[in-house]
């Protein structure tokens, strides 16, 4: 890696990685020649020194009352990354400390707000791994298998081992194109809902929760928590579970 590219990485800007390396280059030099050799005019040179000094990359020396400036030794970006990466163990512990705390705080709050919005895979994955702390059955309607296997398809193995070792059943409303994807699932019962019946929204329901997932290039996944609304989505699911039982036969 270009040494250009590991001070952007270390947190130089552009204008603070051109003045270190020519300094490093060059010895020393005054502000004024600086900013002619780089091409950067007098104002932002002596701001860009006035940072690297700051951050104790570069200091100065007085001859002929003239303020010649040099770099220090390379290993002070060791230090300074070693300092800062001892202040973030500290930081990560304290932080350890308080997500009990912090978790108490979410609780309270999802509890006042009975909904959260989930965006993303991050956001259906984070349903699927409360659907395994809840540990009950779920049901599922759902028309579009591949795309939830597309999106998921490196996480959907491991969640899928740990609902089988917790003995999580589902209950599945799906299309009949999508059964050679559900074929190799374990612990599902699916029937199948009429040919014309595709729709662009999941439903899932498990405890005392009702999910919906509204499929797009970045999905989007409605979680309410809510005793009466859950209640009610499993009426409407056992309804159809019901109506399409003899269909399925």
């Amino acid at each position: 890696m270009e040494l250009k590219e590991l001070l952007g990485k270390f947190g130089l800007t552009d204008n603070e990685t051109k003045v270190y390396i020519k300094l490093l280059t060059i010895g020393k030099s005054t502000a004024s020649n600086l900013g002619k050799e780089i091409g950067i005019e007098r104002r932002t040179v002596y701001d860009v020194i006035q940072k690297l000094l700051e951050k104790g990359l570069i200091s100065f020396i007085e001859e002929n009352d003239k303020k010649f400036y040099k770099v220090v030794n390379p290993l002070k970006i060791v230090d300074i990354l070693n300092e800062k990466e001892e202040n973030l163990r500290k930081l990560r512990q304290e932080f350890v400390k308080l997500i009990p705390n912090l978790e108490e705080v979410m609780r309270k709050g999802e509890k006042q707000v009975g909904a959260r919005i989930l965006f993303g895979k991050e956001g259906i994955k984070t349903m699927y791994m409360d659907e395994i702390k809840e540990g009950k059955t779920v049901y599922i309607i759902c028309t579009t298998i591949d795309k939830t296997e597309e999106l998921l398809k490196h996480f959907l193995p491991r969640f899928t081992r740990e609902r089988v070792r917790k003995k999580i059943k589902l209950k599945m409303l799906s299309a009949k194109k999508e059964i050679n994807f559900l074929k190799k699932y374990k612990l599902v019962e699916v029937r199948f809902l009429p040919g014309e019946y595709v729709s662009p929204a999941s439903l899932t329901i498990y405890s005392n929760k009702l999910g919906i997932t509204l499929w797009a290039d970045n999905p989007i996944t409605i979680l309410i928590k809510n005793e009466e609304i859950a209640r009610n989505f499993l009426n409407y699911f056992e309804m159809i579970w019901e109506s399409v039982r003899n269909k399925n036969r």
